[in-house]
């Protein structure tokens, strides 16, 4: 039986092989990836195995971004988000628990500063605002639980610089991890993880 146009025009199959490679990475549009069997699968959402089977939980585009800037860093790993709001919001919950202490720059741009004041409370975290260019004021502000300190590299939008060394040491004394927000900078200009950030997001927008 002859198949029909529709059924030949689904999608295309895969190229030919050829003996070179593209010089830049091709983009990779599929939101779904086949796989031999439904073990597969299984294997492939688990972890066990290598690869892709939905670009919610893994994208290839999004890996070669990540270990690009995580080589630009200097760091042993990266991850990808949609935006700069939802990596601080992954950085927030994914090291922060209830009755966790955070200090905060008084000068983070606005949504970050809302992002830990108004949305940290609600899950059981405190927070303080501190002039972070003062570190005897932070050394003040920490608590017996401050888990983390929070601070851009240039704020947004005052371009106010932080002592991320002397920051990560005020951190590491006291148990806590430094976040910085290194947008502005971008790791052209600084790589916040060479001063003791544990740490780095970046929106890149």
């Amino acid at each position: 039986m002859t198949e029909k146009p529709d059924d030949i025009c689904t999608r295309p199959e895969w190229p030919t092989a050829s003996p070179t490679d593209p010089l830049v990475a091709p983009l990779q549009p599929s939101t779904v990836y086949r796989c031999a069997s439904p073990e597969e699968a299984a294997g492939l959402l688990s972890g066990e195995l290598p690869g892709y089977v939905y670009s919610r939980d893994g994208h290839p585009n999004a890996a070669q971004l990540a270990a690009k800037g995580a080589e630009l860093h200097g760091t042993e790993r990266a991850t990808v988000t949609g935006s700069g709001m939802a990596a601080l919001a992954l950085a927030m919950l994914s090291q922060l628990n209830a009755g966790d202490h955070v200090l905060v720059s008084h000068a983070l741009y606005g949504r970050s500063l809302r992002l830990f004041t108004t949305q940290g409370p609600r899950l059981g975290l405190t927070t303080s605002v501190v002039d972070t260019s003062d570190l005897a004021a932070v050394k003040k502000a920490i608590q017996p639980t401050t888990r983390m300190i929070v601070v851009e590299t240039i704020s947004n939008p005052l371009l106010r610089v932080a002592d991320i060394g002397a920051l990560a040491e005020i951190a590491h004394a006291n148990g806590a991890q430094l976040l910085v927000d290194n947008s502005l900078a971008s790791p052209v200009v600084c790589r916040p993880a060479d001063f003791g950030a544990e740490l780095v997001m970046e929106s890149i927008t």
